[in-house]
Order: structure tokens, then C-alpha cells, then sequence
């Protein structure tokens, strides 16, 4: 009976390590969060740094959006965006549609402990061809990225 009660309790602390151990490993939900510029939450940009992290070039045609700043809810039927930023930062986004109509609509100034902003369109992923992000205000060079994955 005594081995019974030391195997139970060897296997119990068996369960309590390998929790622990899951909950401490590289599979958790806990990442450290980045801005714009790829710097840890709550540490200035420059004023030389692209507020979208990503630079419009020379030649006019826009940049993918960088994930790690313009994330797009996946697995939903609409377009949905949490667009990560500083105080003081604004953005908007224009939809271009499948049939050539665009939508365009603006946010509101980042606040001073904002860091983050959800747009949600309510425009169904099948009829747009490209969502374009403007990025303004706050300390970094304005710009502009587009999302061209919608599905």
C-alpha cells in the first residue's frame, strides 16, 4: 500500500514539472511585443525610422505590410486589422475593391498609452483586391504599405 502512495505521489509531481515546464517553454502565448520599428514595446523610434517599418520606394509602388506591424485577422469572412503603433501616431486604410469602388477610412491619434488600434471593415474578404495603410503624426517618416494576400 505504502508503494502505491509513493508511486502516486512521484507520478503527481511527474505532472506538476511537465505543466510547468510546457507553460515555461517556447510554446507559450506570452511574446514580447514589438512596434513598428522592431524595437521592444515602450522605446522610442527615431525620427529617421518608417512609422510602418517598411519604406515607399523611389519608384512608387507601395511595400507589403509587415505582419509584425499591419496584423490581419485570419479565418474571419472580413477584413479586420490591429495596426500596431506609438503615441501620437494615425493611420488610416483605403479598400480597394474588386469592382474598382475604394473605401477609405481614417483613426484617431494614438493616445499616450496606446499602442495598438483595431479597424474592422465589416467588407467581405471576396471582393477586395487591396487594402493600402497610410501611417502619419508621432515621432518616425510617414508612409504607406498595402496588403495584397487577401483571400
Amino acid at each position: 500500500m505504502a508503494a502505491k502512495g509513493i508511486t502516486f505521489a512521484i507520478l503527481a509531481a511527474g505532472i506538476v514539472c511537465l505543466t510547468v515546464s510546457s507553460c515555461t517553454s517556447g510554446s507559450s502565448t506570452t511574446k514580447e511585443h514589438h512596434d513598428f520599428t522592431g524595437t521592444a514595446a515602450g522605446s522610442a523610434r527615431s525620427p529617421q525610422e518608417s512609422i510602418l517599418g517598411v519604406n515607399t520606394s523611389s519608384e512608387g509602388s507601395l511595400p507589403e505590410c509587415l505582419d509584425s506591424v499591419v496584423q490581419r485577422k485570419e479565418h474571419v469572412p472580413t477584413i479586420e486589422l490591429t495596426i500596431k503603433g506609438q503615441p501620437g501616431d494615425r493611420f488610416s486604410y483605403q479598400v480597394l475593391k474588386k469592382d474598382g469602388s475604394i473605401i477609405t477610412r481614417k483613426g484617431d491619434e494614438f493616445k499616450p498609452d496606446q499602442q495598438d488600434a483595431i479597424f474592422t471593415t465589416g467588407i467581405p474578404n471576396s471582393e477586395v483586391k487591396t487594402v493600402t495603410v497610410t501611417a502619419e503624426g508621432g515621432i518616425g517618416t510617414p508612409g504607406k504599405c498595402v496588403i495584397t494576400t487577401i483571400k
